[in-house]
């Protein structure tokens, strides 16, 4: 009877810290999603921006979604303007 009952608590433990280690996977899923949203917004944004002409504000909004200088800023805002052109 206490072999069942250790065996039925271990279970539970079990149990539970594979729940919790799934809501941390997803919750970890989830960010990287919205992450991965977010850049894409960035780029069809920056994209659109410089070919209307206004690389400066591209490069400046780039900047300060990114966190990255000037010069890192301006060759990514190149990149992603190569990579799609607008029609």
């Amino acid at each position: 009877m206490v072999w069942a009952l250790v065996v039925a608590v271990v279970l539970l433990l079990l149990i539970g810290w594979s729940n919790l280690t799934l809501q941390k996977q997803v919750r970890h899923l989830q960010e990287e999603i919205t992450d991965l949203r977010a850049g894409q917004d960035l780029s069809e944004r920056v994209s659109y921006l410089v070919h209307k002409g206004r690389a400066i504000e591209a490069i400046a909004i780039y900047r300060s979604a990114t966190g990255l200088g000037l010069l890192e800023s301006k060759n990514a805002v190149e990149v992603i303007a190569k990579n799609n052109p607008q029609l």
